[in-house]
């Protein structure tokens, strides 16, 4: 959701930073998952904990380099947001030991 619409209707990370560079890609829009085409470079996973985080940003880092190829990737600025320990803490809250 985070590239949907624009800033005037919708306040996101990706819609602030397009109003000073037009050019910005790499957010995700509609719904799907990590594996939809709309994902792009989301790759959140639903009910993912801290421990997944190597995975997710492995899976991130292949995905940067396939969109933008090696030299692009080495050489572009990126902005990477992290919604970490929520999950963990549900999952703390449900352990009855």
């Amino acid at each position: 959701i985070g590239g949907e619409r624009d800033l005037s209707s919708v306040v996101t990370l990706p819609n602030i930073m397009r109003e000073f560079n037009f050019k910005l890609y790499g957010q995700s829009s509609g719904n799907g998952n990590q594996n939809s085409s709309s994902a792009v470079f989301n790759v959140a996973k639903p009910g993912a904990v801290s421990a997944d985080m190597p995975g997710q940003a492995n899976l991130l880092v292949d995905r940067m380099i396939e969109y933008l190829g090696v030299n692009k990737f080495n050489s572009e600025w990126k902005l990477v947001t992290f919604f970490i320990g929520g999950n963990d803490l549900c999952a703390y809250c449900e352990d009855t030991v």
